[in-house]
């Protein structure tokens, strides 16, 4: 099976930090994914973003609405690039940086 990175940004979301700074509405991030077509592959990265909104890390601090995806690039990878990446971290954004 193929691997693939999917590039996905996400608004919707609004995150107020402690020091009352511009709110967190958006984000990039890379997931580095196994799967049989490029239509497996987004589905899955998706899957894997929404799960850290939706029951994961950012559930509580989340008062916007679940993240809206769209998928900014897809490309295919091999095995070795995949062996070392670390796909789960976030770019966050405020409002002013949009």
């Amino acid at each position: 099976m193929p691997y693939y990175r999917i590039l996905l940004i996400g608004e919707g979301i609004r995150i107020c930090d402690v020091d009352n700074s511009e709110p967190i509405v958006g984000f990039v991030t890379t997931r580095a994914i196994r799967a049989a077509s490029v239509k497996d592959a987004i589905e899955k990265a998706k899957e894997k973003v929404l799960a850290d909104w939706e029951i994961g890390q950012f559930r509580d601090r989340n008062t916007g609405s679940q993240p809206k995806l769209d998928v900014e690039e897809v490309y295919s990878d091999h095995f070795f690039g995949n062996l070392f990446f670390r796909a789960n971290g976030y770019i966050f954004y405020s409002e002013d940086r949009k």
